[in-house]
Parts: structure tokens; sequence; C-alpha cells
């Protein structure tokens, strides 16, 4: 006696025709597992098995039944970014790298892009030791400012600037090939940068920002989902400490220490700021 079993056509797992004889137990019965191939699912559609027997003596004996196979129900598209270890936001210095950590599932087309807010009209911190003051500065325009130092409610000096948004970084091409992928931040700038993904629409990794944002910014990976759809997209910031300054008092002393301070602009202030000693550092 031998069994053979056939279908109609390929489920998927590359067999239409096997041989099964050696599983026929000896009261007649017997099993044959079908297994999805190495990409884990079945093709869809109906699938007609048979299963034919040959006796040693006499016809061929069938029997048969339809295996239906529904489609793969469509990847949820899915995109997280974090910055620094594992954040979604993080403080840093003047054009310092920082490091992105992406990965996204389901996508038709994944690409990270950056944001700058609107530029701002008051930036407050504290004075440091020997007077030293920094902050994150957003600038729309060129424009005189007026950094105030006070105790409590009380203004205690004043000091005048003219500041303006730092040059636009050059746009060095993104090399996200090799183990250490880098875009510069002035290539972001210019435009989003498309990241690599596998045949299923997954992908994933850290990307550097080396020469780093020269103020603070949104970082946004939008993925295109595969199956159709809305966007899907995840941001992280960076809050960009650019602007450095030592004021020093009339008398040539530094400023003390733990001061409250406010940059505002000076709309009533001449064509020409006066700086401080060791003068500000504004990016």
């Amino acid at each position: 006696m031998s069994a053979t079993l056939t279908s109609d056509h390929d489920i998927g797992d590359g067999k239409t025709s096997q041989d099964v004889t050696g599983s026929v137990q000896a009261d007649g019965t017997g099993s044959v597992a079908v297994s999805p191939p190495s990409s884990g699912a079945f093709n869809p559609g109906t699938f007609n098995y048979t299963l034919t027997v040959t006796p040693q003596s006499g016809d061929p004996v069938k029997s048969s039944v339809a295996i239906t196979v529904g489609a793969a129900a469509a990847q949820t598209a899915s995109a997280s970014l974090q910055i620094g270890d594992g954040a979604a936001e993080v403080a840093t210095d003047y054009e310092a790298p920082v490091t992105l950590t992406w990965k996204v599932a389901g996508a038709a087309s994944a690409q990270l892009s950056t944001a700058q807010p609107t530029g701002g009209t008051t930036f407050e911190g504290t004075t440091g030791d020997g007077g030293k003051v920094r902050l994150a500065v957003n600038l729309g325009s060129a424009m005189p400012y007026r950094l105030t130092m006070s105790e409590g409610i009380t203004p205690i000096e004043t000091w005048e600037f003219e500041l303006a948004p730092p040059d636009e970084p050059s746009a060095q091409p993104a090399d996200l090939s090799g183990p250490s992928p880098k875009v510069a931040f002035g290539s972001l700038l210019g435009a989003p940068v498309a990241l690599p993904l596998d045949g299923d629409g997954n992908g994933g990794g850290k990307i550097t920002v080396d020469s780093g944002p020269h103020s603070s910014v949104t970082f946004t990976l939008t993925v295109s989902p595969k199956a159709g759809g809305a966007d899907v997209t995840a941001s992280v910031k960076a809050k960009v400490t650019n602007f450095f300054v030592k004021l020093m008092m009339a008398d040539g002393s530094p400023a003390p220490a733990g001061k409250k301070v406010a940059l505002e602009l000076n709309l009533s202030a001449g064509p020409d700021g006066t700086e401080p000693v060791g003068g500000p550092q504004a990016a």
C-alpha cells in the first residue's frame, strides 16, 4: 500500500505532492503537518488537498478536503523616537552632537525631519559663579535685547546687546551607511532624511546629529503606513543653550551668583547696544 497527499496549488510550503505512506498507522489512521513557510505566512486562497491510497490490489481510493487561508492582516504602522539616553527631551549646548534612537514597523517609507520653534522675545535664567549666564535663546531676527538682573522683583542692573540668529549651518549630506549613521543639523534643516527599511517595512537604529543644533529644536520621525491611512509620527526635543555671557558690575566685579536674569526684546534701544566686559557669545 502507498499513500500520496497532493494539492491543486502551493499553499506556501513548496509541497504540492508528497508521499505520506510512512505516516499511516497500523489501524489505517495517520496525520500530516502542513507547516508555514520560512516567511511565517501561508499564501492566501483555497487549497484542495487529495489523499490517494493505492492498495496492493484493487483501485486507488481518494478523499479530498479544502483548506481556505485568509489574507494576512496588515501590520499596524508604528514609530518610536528617543533622544540621548532614551529621553523625550534633552538639554545640550550649541552645535553639540545629539544621538537619536528610532524604530518603525509596517512602513512604506520613513523620514527624519527637524523644525525650530517661533522666535521668542523673553528668555529667563539665573546668574552662576563669576557672573556667568547661560540661556537657551531662539531669535526670529536681529534685534536689540536688554538683560536685566533682579533681586526678587527689584531690578539691580541692566546690560544691552545686539543679537542675531546664527548663520545657517552648512548642509553636509547625510551618511546613513555603516555602523555609525550620521547627519548634520544643517542637512536636516534643508530637507527631511529618508531612513532605510527592510522588505517588510521595518527598521531602526541610532543616528548622530553632528554638528548638532544651534538653537532649540524638535526632531520628528514620520512614517507612511504600508496599509495606507494617516501618517504616524513621533517627536523629541533638544533644548539648546546658545547664549553665554559673563556679566560685570559697574565697579568691575562679577555679577553675584543666584540672581534672576531676564533677556527681553529692547524696542527702545538705539542702533548700538553696550556689551559688558567679557561680552556675550550669543548664537
